[in-house]
């Protein structure tokens, strides 16, 4: 009969998930996953020193040096222990201890592959180490090389990739340290040195609540000068919450005015990040849009467009606000530059059938306002006086259906006056039909409050007559 497999002890199984875990580069899960090891079997010294490496690739010094003395505390004739001591010490610059750590484990294990290889990588490192020392007080690019031929050596030194940052922040390479940063927070996870470039990074970007969000991560592992020097975020944060919070109170409330008198308010610049403005201009344009005021959206979201030109959303979002308008050229345009940038794009490809399928039927300009082919200016004004007593927005308020529909009507008989009642636009809708170049410059509120201006009583008697509201 076969013998059975033994079962692994649940100690060891969590460790070779750890191990899997950091080779492949989750190194947050893996310290897990050596945590429960340790938990289970708080004796085993191979996963302290497990968990050495894991503290040590992202720059968690301390940790990474309180592990290795467990770990040799454990067992001091742990090998993976010492090899793994030199190469933090050396990352931390204490190369007098690497040596020391290294040379220990060769005593336990005479020619030991490591060891022997992390000595010679440790010379050739001190080599380094020594050009960039003579040039460190400098800081300047001759700095910079030096450090980044050291960097190539020693590729996991948060201490020193922390420096190439402080350098290339002071040269004012703000994209090279931007990508950098990146790749090394992809390289060793979020540290509190990180942090702080990233948080400054995340601020030039406008992207201030998820550096808000940064801070409260890491807050804990900063120093008070660290905390002080964020402090302008934060308290920036805290103003614009409550601004968003005393909004959004408002809007549950159903006092929809007040909140966009509060929004307004604020972007009048009290806030010092324009990331704030795009937030706001946001709540605004949702507000707009449920009471089909989709003009005023739209010049909100061209504004939120130039605050941050990288996020598709906002150009789905005017295309929307274009379809609203019925303005489909235009809808096209935001909906065929976001399926350029990204053609999986949740749902592009059907806001552009909607879009192309709605634009194949142009507006009647004429039979909106009910008018013959010989169009005489007095019969026009009568007629669009007529449509505006029907169609007036505030004169249909009764229920939402009813007043979305006057809002859409208003714009399409102002529309249909703008063309009409002008010469050359009217000469091109009737060579061309409803072509986008028609509406250039057009804006209903303007057409209707000239209208109004330049009326006999009779005709803004026609407009006004309430028995004539339906």
């Amino acid at each position: 009969m076969a013998q059975q497999a033994q079962p692994i002890a649940l100690d060891v199984a969590y460790k070779d998930l750890g191990n899997k875990f950091f080779r492949d580069g989750k190194n947050d899960l893996a310290l897990e996953m050596y945590y429960t090891a340790i938990c289970i079997n708080p004796e085993c010294s191979i996963y302290y020193s497990n968990r050495v490496v894991a503290f040590t690739k992202k720059g968690e010094y301390d940790l990474a040096l309180e592990d290795l003395r467990l770990a040799l505390e454990k067992d001091p004739k742990n090998i993976k222990a010492w090899v793994k001591g030199g190469v933090c010490y050396k990352f931390i610059g204490d190369l007098e201890k690497a040596q020391e750590y290294l040379e220990k484990a060769l005593s336990l294990k005479p020619g030991d592959e490591e060891s022997q290889r992390e000595l010679q990588d440790l010379q050739e490192y001190k080599v380094l180490h020594n050009a960039y020392i003579q040039v460190v007080n400098n800081e300047n690019e001759e700095t910079l090389s030096a450090l980044e031929e050291l960097l190539k050596k020693c590729t996991r030194s948060v201490k020193y990739k922390t420096k190439k940052m402080e350098l290339l922040k002071k040269f004012g390479r703000m994209e090279e340290l931007k990508n950098f940063c990146n790749q090394c927070i992809k390289d060793h996870g979020v540290n509190p040195d990180f942090g702080l470039y990233k948080i400054e990074l995340l601020v030039d970007e406008n992207k201030i609540s998820v550096a808000y969000d940064l801070i409260n991560e890491l807050i804990d592992m900063y120093s008070e000068e660290d905390v002080k020097q964020l402090e302008p975020i934060i308290n920036e944060f805290k103003k614009y919450d409550d601004i968003e919070s005393k909004g959004n109170s408002l809007l549950s409330e159903g006092k929809k005015q007040e909140a966009i008198d509060m929004f307004t308010s604020a972007l009048k610049g009290q806030y010092q990040w324009r990331h704030f403005d795009a937030s706001l201009l946001i709540k605004r344009v949702n507000i707009y849009a449920t009471t089909y005021e989709f003009l005023k959206a739209a010049q909100d979201i061209q504004q939120v467009i130039e605050i941050n030109k990288e996020e598709l959303e906002h150009y789905v979002t005017l295309g929307e606000i274009y379809l609203n308008l019925e303005e489909f050229d235009k809808a096209l345009n935001e909906f065929t530059y976001v399926k350029s940038k990204d053609e999986y794009y949740n749902s592009i490809n059907k806001l552009i059938e909607d879009a192309s399928e709605r634009k194949k039927k142009p507006r009647d300009f004429k039979a909106l306002l009910e008018v013959s082919n010989r169009l005489e200016s007095e019969t026009l004004a009568r007629q669009f006086a007529e449509k505006l007593k029907r169609w007036l927005p505030d004169k249909n308020r009764e229920n939402e259906d009813k007043y979305k529909e006057a809002c859409l009507m208003f714009r399409n008989i102002a529309a249909a006056y703008f063309v009409l009642n002008d010469q050359e636009r009217n000469k091109i809708y009737e060579e061309k039909g409803d072509v986008p170049e028609l509406l250039e410059g057009f804006d209903p509120q303007e057409v209707y409050d000239k209208f109004v201006s330049s009326q006999t009583e009779e005709i803004k008697n026609i407009i006004f007559s309430i028995e004539g509201a339906q």
